[in-house]
């Protein structure tokens, strides 16, 4: 997908998503990273970019996402949950060195 603006604008309408700054920020993270990230990730990485955003926002995004079919969720080692933006049927592995995630 393109990640210019009007596109991920275009991407999140398409599926019902009303495409307000911060999720359409969140989705462009999620695409443009591609580390699989947590919400924490994202709010970590977030908040300098957008100082009104809480982990709480994050979640609510993230489990929007997930519900309409924009993001998929991870479930890494039982407890840390992921999520992906490549809703293709796709493989995953994280790795025993750095800790990352990887398609």
């Amino acid at each position: 997908m393109d990640m210019k603006p009007e596109a991920i604008r275009e991407y999140l309408e398409s599926h019902d998503i009303r495409p307000l700054k911060k999720r359409m920020m969140i989705m462009e993270y999620l695409i443009r990273k591609r580390n699989h990230p947590t919400v924490d990730m994202v709010y970590t990485d977030l908040i300098r970019e957008i100082p009104s955003l809480s982990k709480t926002t994050v979640y609510n995004v993230l489990k929007l996402f997930v519900q309409k079919g924009v993001a998929i969720t991870l479930t890494i080692e039982g407890n840390e949950v992921r999520f992906d933006a490549d809703v293709r049927l796709h493989g995953h592995f994280k790795c025993n060195v750095c800790g990352g995630v990887f398609d």
